[in-house]
């Protein structure tokens, strides 16, 4: 374009032209809610984008809704086949030669690429059928609102009616050693009040779940998530994570599908282990970085509840093992979570794994997996206590520091009775002995006891809940229940010291005490969504039980949370109460009650 120029004026005149409008700066509309915030284009590289990980901001992703037109099918012969992103594969060979516990190395830790190798896929672990958490949850109690109306409007009729006749599962078939517990209860009370986050079938839920996954899926989204979890629904991080997660992970997607059925009135055990396979089977051989670290951890984490919630004993510590042998490989969990820049994402995986390590029954026999200095690196740092984004925890709420005091008291008793085992071993062995250096050593580890017994007391009695958390409950009535729940299990601490410590008979004034007190307790939030985190109080006060008042009282306790909360590790644990109850009537002596696991075969989670 060219223009006149007046020497006189000094003044240019331009040619009329078509005005060139400035590209707008568009933001992304699909990518993580910092940089949507922050107006910022976002790579939507999951569980961190780029831009949160540069600056160290927390990468925080909402559950993308996906409506049906969205779907695009190719038709020729070019269809990609869908990226493989998972490993469920035994790691053992990966990490061949790593310690037992996961003593962290920070400054020798390898890139997790150079770990990756290809592994051998094992055999699927399937849930045991002896199992009756079928018709926990109401069939048709509060489905997503879309999501329902699809699948009622997507399924033919005639499909519905063969599904319904397919997927019946009969009396006769479920096998319970409680027959009492069987009397089905429905929770519309419980889940009248959830809306849930899932408003959309995703194109990815349609292409990869054939119809009863979708119903399964719908099934774990709108019931199950809801009942297992102790948190508001803000923070629900068995949706916010895990079904963020089956948006773009086929084998994530077919896990959760089968966690699903596991609960569902017209599902059983095969159907559950069939989505298991399929899960299984689109799963990838390698960890090429650390976001199929991230990815498989997730999803032992979910098998790891299926098992426990079907009451297996023994499957979920062979996949705990594994998730012990992954984050070994990776470089230990301070490495992880920095990794992710304390990402609440990784915060729940991780807080998932701790709570898995502490409530094990192999727990009280050889120490937690991670040593507790690093579980308390992680979440005793401001990042972690300070910070109000995460939330409440789904599985543990507001008691985390009182947990972890716990798992320091199971680790102090396993050296305690690890030692103990070995001094009576010399003691009974016949042989001569130096008189004078055997009683040194008994009066060593008797002090010993008392001097851990009262630092732990000390710690139990100054715990406290995390105020931060505390704040963020909606209600003072809700933060009333949870303090509640801090206290029952500051006095399932205080009774694990006395019983296991000082070897108090269950029938001693100290002991009978703390169990009215925390029975008291259980009888206010048994009725409360908390029930589900009562688990380790439940077998504490049950082996404290020596009359047959007390024991009626918490028979009937036992019975009303299995009416509504039909989580196998229940029954699990009732068996072992009875049974000390058999092996100690008058409560006169102190029984561990892993020794009767061990005498089951059993490996018991007590999440």
């Amino acid at each position: 374009m060219f223009s006149t120029i007046d020497l006189n004026s000094k003044q240019s005149k331009a040619d009329p032209v078509s005005k060139v409008e400035k590209p707008t700066k568009r933001r992304s509309k699909t990518g993580c809610l910092t940089c949507r915030k922050r107006k910022k284009k976002c790579d939507e590289t999951r569980p961190v984008c780029v831009f949160c990980l540069k600056r160290g901001l927390s990468c925080e992703w909402e559950i993308k809704h996906y409506g049906l037109v969205e779907i695009k099918v190719k038709t020729d012969s070019t269809i990609e086949e869908p990226q493989e992103v998972m490993n469920p594969t035994d790691l053992i060979q990966l990490i061949h030669g790593q310690a037992e516990r996961l003593n962290e190395v920070e400054s020798s830790a390898t890139d997790p690429a150079e770990s990756s190798n290809l592994v051998h896929v094992d055999d699927i672990i399937e849930i045991n059928n002896d199992k009756d958490t079928n018709n926990q949850f109401p069939h048709n109690s509060c489905k997503s609102p879309t999501l329902s109306e699809y699948l009622e409007s997507h399924l033919a009729p005639n499909k519905i009616s063969s599904l319904d006749n397919q997927f019946v599962l009969t009396r006769s078939h479920t096998q319970s050693p409680f027959p009492d517990f069987l009397n089905d209860s429905a929770l519309h009370e419980m889940f009248s009040q959830y809306t849930p986050i899932l408003m959309q079938p995703s194109s990815s839920f349609n292409i990869y779940l054939d119809d009863s996954g979708l119903i399964y899926l719908d099934y774990f989204e709108s019931n199950v998530a809801n009942v297992l979890s102790v948190s508001p629904r803000s923070s629900n991080y068995f949706l916010k994570t895990f079904f963020s997660l089956a948006v773009t992970n086929e084998s994530i997607l077919n896990a959760l599908a089968a966690w699903g059925a596991l609960f569902h009135s017209d599902s059983n055990h095969e159907i559950v282990n069939q989505y298991l396979q399929r899960s299984k089977d689109c799963a990838n051989k390698s960890l090429a970085n650390k976001y199929d670290y991230f990815v498989t951890l997730a999803y032992y984490l979910i098998n790891i509840g299926i098992q426990v919630c079907s009451g297996d004993t023994k499957n979920w510590h062979t996949i705990f093992n594994k998730c012990c042998d992954l984050l070994g490989a990776y470089g230990g969990v301070r490495k992880f979570i920095r990794d992710f820049n304390y990402s609440n994402d990784c915060k729940f995986l991780l807080s998932n794994f701790q709570f898995h390590d502490v409530m094990s029954s192999e727990t009280l026999t050889n120490g937690t997996r991670c040593l507790l200095s690093n579980y308390n690196d992680i979440f005793q740092t401001k990042k972690f206590i300070g910070d109000e984004e995460y939330g409440i925890d789904p599985y543990q709420g507001c008691v985390q520091p009182i947990v972890l005091l716990l798992g320091e008291i199971m680790n102090g008793y396993a050296k305690v009775k690890m030692d103990a085992i070995e001094l009576n071993k010399e003691l009974n062995s016949g042989e001569s002995k130096n008189i004078v250096q055997i009683h040194s050593r008994r009066l060593a580890h008797f002090e010993t006891i008392d001097q851990t017994h009262d630092e732990l007391r000390n710690k139990v009695k100054y715990c406290k809940p995390i105020q931060s958390q505390l704040d963020q409950l909606p209600t003072d009535e809700e933060k009333e229940k949870h303090l509640k729940l801090f206290e029952l299990y500051r006095i399932t601490c205080k009774m694990y010291l006395a019983l296991y410590f000082k070897q108090l008979q269950p029938i001693s004034s100290e002991v009978q005490n703390f169990l009215l007190g925390s029975l008291k307790i259980i009888e206010e939030l048994i009725e409360t969504k908390l029930k589900g985190s009562i688990n380790m109080p439940l077998m504490i006060c049950g082996i404290s039980c020596c009359n047959e008042y007390d024991r009626r009282i918490l028979d009937r306790k036992f019975q009303k949370i299995y009416s509504s909360y039909k989580v196998g590790n229940v029954k699990r644990i009732w068996h072992i109460v009875k049974e000390s109850w058999r092996r100690n009537a008058t409560g006169g002596v102190c029984i561990d009650w892993i020794d009767i696991c061990n005498d089951f075969g059993w490996k018991l989670s007590l999440c």
